[in-house]
């Protein structure tokens, strides 16, 4: 396993699409899931399979994700399935040399929601194929060298391989916060104009849990849609302990 441990000292400049019903929703985010809970969140997990590509792309993006937020909406920790995007260590989804890339990534982030900076890792992501089962997992772990509070770990792997990245309690974007709200079923998109752009394959979300308490449980999901004037039927789905993430390509 490919592990990076991130402690205090990033300054860091980017762009960042926020997902929390406390702050303001960029006309990216198309739906998303989410829950609350008075006692905070230690863990996130879940595994998706890669949809199909979809028929007409080159000019658009497409991600999908999930991931936990503090209980002041000041930090998000996400982990993110990509079509078409760039990335590097400060700036999310974005063409390069005028166009998006043609193909699957998957990556992790941490994410300050006040200043909109971020952190991804690893930087330009790893690329994944169509039918890859890949494995999230968000997990409060033991404290950094030197410190007292618990540390963040953030794994990505599938049949060939994993990563994971370590996030310190003195990572200033963390320092002490509790993560009280958890998300699913994040669709953002990047210059789609039409349904074709988005990928064949309805994308789902499996056996998905969160952890708090010292116990994985599997919570309730409530539902926010924010349609627009291309309309691909954005839904979701709640089957068991999967979540659907639904349109009309």
């Amino acid at each position: 396993m490919d592990t990076k441990t991130v402690g205090a000292g990033i300054a860091l400049i980017a762009l960042m699409m926020s997902s929390t019903l406390a702050v303001e929703i960029p006309p990216a985010i198309k739906m998303f899931a989410w829950q609350t809970s008075d006692r905070p969140f230690t863990g996130l997990s879940y595994s998706i399979t890669v949809p199909a590509r979809p028929t007409s792309s080159g000019s658009s993006a497409v991600e999908m994700y999930a991931g936990l937020v503090t209980y002041d909406n000041k930090t998000a920790l996400r982990t993110i399935l990509a079509y078409g995007c760039y990335v590097n260590l400060t700036e999310g989804c974005h063409k390069e040399n005028g166009s998006y890339r043609d193909g699957y990534i998957a990556y992790l982030s941490i994410i300050n929601l006040e200043t909109k900076n971020r952190f991804n890792l690893p930087s330009g992501g790893v690329e994944v194929s169509v039918g890859d089962i890949l494995t999230y997992e968000i997990l409060a772990v033991a404290p950094c060298t030197g410190e007292l509070k618990n540390a963040w770990m953030l794994t990505a792997s599938n049949a060939t391989g994993s990563y994971s990245v370590k996030f310190c309690d003195s990572n200033p974007w963390i320092n002490g916060r509790s993560f009280t709200s958890a998300y699913s079923g994040i669709l953002e998109l990047h210059s789609v104009d039409i349904c074709a752009e988005l990928p064949v394959d309805n994308a789902v979300m499996k056996n998905i849990r969160v952890r708090k308490n010292g116990e994985w449980i599997y919570g309730s999901w409530v539902s926010q849609l924010f349609p627009d004037s291309i309309d691909c039927s954005y839904g979701h789905e709640f089957n068991g302990n999967d979540v659907r993430m639904t349109w009309m390509p």
